[in-house]
Order: C-alpha cells, then structure tokens, then sequence
C-alpha cells in the first residue's frame, strides 16, 4: 500500500517569525532587529529622569490640567458647608451684648453639642453658668455678672477635647442692666394645635413674673432661676409668628418675634410606610383601591388577548 504524506507550506507571519509545521520553535525573519534593551539606570542611584516632552501636570484628552480635589473651590461656603461629621461648630450667641454687673441667659447656635451635657462654654476668661444642652444645635447658658466692660470670644468646649471659638462675639457694655429682660424661648417653633411646655430665657425673673405668647397667658410658670423659667402654653393658637413677652409688675421685656406656630400642613408627616413628606396629608391605603382594580383587570385582559 503506498501512502501519501502532504505537508502544507509555510506561511510567513509578516511581523513577527515563521511557524514550522509542527508548531515548534519561532524563528524571527533575517530583517528583523530586536528591541533596543531599556537603558540602566544611572550609577549615583537618582531617579530616572522624565520621559522627554512631559510636564509634571495631569492631561485627560488634552482638555488640560486635572485640578486637585483637595483644593478648596473658589467659591467655598462658609464653615457651615465645611463641617465635617462629628465635629464642633459654633456659628452664633442670641443676645451677643449683655451689661455689666448683671447675669444674662443666652442661646448658642452651631453643631455638634454632646447630649449628654459633657460641655462647657466660655466668655472670655469666664465659664458661663447653667449650661443646658437643648439640642444637638442648640446650647443656653448664663453670663456671669463678674465680665467687666469689654469684647470677648464665645468659646464651645466638649467633654472629648474638640472645641471651636466666636472670636469677639460677645460685647459687655457699661450700661446699667435692666430690671427685667427676655432674651429667649426654646423651642421657638411649635406645630398648631400642640400644647408645648416652653422654656423662656433672661434676667430678673421672679415669684411674680408673667409670660405671655400674643394674647395668650402661659400656666403653670416653673422659676428655675433669675434667668431661666418654664411654662405651658395652654391654649392653642393658629399658625402664625406671635410676639413673647415677661411681665413683672409694670415692668415687661419682649421678643418681637419670639414663637411661630406653623400649619399642620408644613410640618413633617409619615406617609404610612416609615418615610416622611415634606408637607400634606399621606396617602391612604383606601385611596389606592381604586387604581389597583382598574390595574388588575387590564392586566387580565392583556393576558387573555396574547392566548
């Protein structure tokens, strides 16, 4: 019997070497010049420079440098845009000037007051008296009466070190205090129709003093001290920005607009499934049977069609 055995010619791979028939060893064409070898580097052990024609700066598709997202924008908010989470911010103290020789109860604004009360306030060289967490934003507190006459820095100090400063925030003047004087309330907005325990704040609170919320006179007055008293607001009122007012005798102290009492209708509400709204009534479930009838019977009859 006579076999035929057939080798197939080679073809050349024009870039790179022939392949013998048994797919054995590359051989590169007579032409072909291997890669020059990488340059060592230098002897004095520096780095290696640069490859040449390259700038130090960033290029994404020629569109230019890519700035660095540490930089700060030119147009950066103030620090309550740059408070990072967990930290202490002090943006504000309501009244920021009091008169010497007299305590007076003030409101600190900012973020980040511990709850559980570990902080302290300072007025300059002086720590501030009866210092109340009302909010995680929201500090009162008492100026001493032994700051004399002058300017000084608010200054906010937590229980875990952290701490931020008002610089000059708090003007003392030589003026002679006033008998009786109403510098806050907490909180300052309420929902209609509640009947909230409100706290007020100032100075030369006594046995006798009287609280009243427009035309409203607040019941069951607690003094806690000279500068900060609680008590009830009775009587709801319509939605609306009401003037606060102590009396004590002839004497009285307001806050022009110290209590707003806003609309059911704009405050939070849940919506039935753990979610809030941002205002009207939520969804009932007994409003959405309509919708799911209708829905069911165009599904069915789709699926009847397609049969």
């Amino acid at each position: 019997m006579l076999r035929l055995l057939v080798v197939p010619e080679i073809e050349a791979c024009p870039d790179s070497g022939a392949v013998s028939p048994d797919g054995g060893v590359i051989v590169m064409p007579p032409d072909a010049e291997p890669p020059p070898p990488p340059p060592p580097p230098p002897a004095d052990g520096s780095p290696k420079p640069d490859r040449e024609g390259q700038d130090d700066a960033r290029v994404v598709a020629d569109a230019g440098p890519v700035e660095d997202a540490r930089a700060p924008a030119d147009d950066a908010a103030p620090d309550e845009e740059m408070f990072v989470e967990g930290g202490l911010l002090v943006s504000r103290i309501t009244p920021d000037h009091a008169a010497a020789g007299a305590n007076t109860a003030v409101l600190i604004d900012g973020r980040g007051f511990p709850l559980d009360g570990d902080v302290e306030v300072y007025i300059g060289p002086e720590r501030a008296l009866e210092v109340v967490v009302e909010g995680e934003r929201t500090l009162s507190a008492i100026v001493p009466a032994t700051l004399e006459a002058g300017v000084y820095d608010v200054e906010v100090v937590r229980g875990d070190g952290a701490s931020d400063e008002l610089p000059g925030a708090f003007t003392v003047t030589g003026e002679a205090p006033a008998a009786l004087e109403l510098s806050g309330i907490l909180p300052n907005s309420i929902v209609e129709d509640t009947l909230p325990t409100l706290t007020l704040l100032g100075r030369g609170f006594t046995e006798d003093v009287e609280f009243f919320v427009g035309p409203v006179m607040l019941q069951g007055v607690d003094l806690v001290s000279p500068a900060r008293a609680t008590a009830v607001l009775s009587t709801p009122l319509p939605p609306g920005v009401y003037p606060v007012s102590a009396r004590v005798g002839d004497t009285r102290a307001d806050l022009a607009a110290g209590l707003t009492v806003l609309a059911k209708s704009s405050s939070p509400r849940a919506d039935g499934c753990g979610c809030r709204t941002a205002g009207g009534d939520a969804l009932e479930p007994k409003a959405l049977a309509p919708f799911l009838l209708v829905l069911s019977v165009g599904v069915l009859r789709r699926r009847r069609r397609s049969r």
